[in-house]
């Protein structure tokens, strides 16, 4: 999908904060991900409200944050590293990705939690 090229000033006021997302790395041989330089930054919103999610099997998620980022974080999947303000890293349990009446992305919504 395309992101909107023109920024909606009203909007990205509303995303006084900034987190990081390092895109997903290799796994270990134990099956952990490991996560290659710096990351991009993001103006985001940062919104702490407790939100119940299922996931695809059925199962019940409490997600304790959701981060509004304006446009398209291109690199943004539910293996990615997210890294708050605070330096605290959250996971990521869903992604939506809204996007506007000409079919252009306009912001992506990220649940995370602990």
């Amino acid at each position: 999908m395309a992101t909107s090229s023109a920024l909606d000033p009203q909007f990205k006021k509303l995303m006084p904060s900034t987190v990081t997302i390092h895109a997903t790395g290799t796994k270990n041989n134990y099956g952990e991900f490991s996560y290659a330089g710096g990351g991009t930054t993001y103006s985001a919103r940062i919104e702490k409200e407790n939100r119940m999610l299922r996931t695809d099997e059925g199962n019940s998620l409490t997600s304790d944050t959701t981060v509004y980022i304006y446009g398209e974080a291109s690199s943004l999947n539910l293996d990615s590293k997210l890294t708050l303000p605070d330096g605290t890293v959250r996971v990521i349990y869903a992604i939506d990705t809204v996007v506007d009446e000409t079919g252009n992305v306009h912001h992506q919504s990220i649940y995370c939690g602990r």
